[in-house]
């Protein structure tokens, strides 16, 4: 486990998925975030409302699923868990910090420009 992050219980599916993910994986996945893009470690998956299919129920913010759980959060809830992981990236690898520092500034205006919440 390369981000050991702990959140409240209702949370569980955002921790498995930050906790399923490897550490090579970070910049890449931050890279999708900032298109919009989710993804998947193992069973947990992570997804933007933009992804879904035509006949999929809507949602506002970042959803997150494993197994037969699911959890939604916002966008601003989910910057600060991407930047408390940031953080631990930044930690061990110091090289990178400038690069991870970029991405999430970009993700930060993606999601604050391009976020509409829709009609429930």
């Amino acid at each position: 486990m390369d981000f050991p992050i702990v959140l409240r219980e209702s949370l569980f599916p955002v921790q498995a998925f930050f906790n399923a993910m490897p550490a090579r994986s970070l910049i890449r996945t931050l890279a999708a975030f900032c298109d919009g893009v989710g993804a998947g470690f193992n069973d947990a998956v992570c997804e933007f409302p933009d992804e879904l299919e035509e006949g999929e129920v809507r949602f506002d913010g970042v959803r997150f699923e494993i197994f037969n759980e699911s959890a939604t959060i916002s966008n601003l809830e989910f910057l600060d868990i991407v930047s408390r992981v940031c953080a631990i990236y930044a930690e061990q690898y110091p090289a990178e910090r400038d690069i991870v520092r970029d991405m999430v500034e970009r993700l930060t205006i993606r999601l604050r420009d391009d976020y509409t919440p829709h009609a429930q």
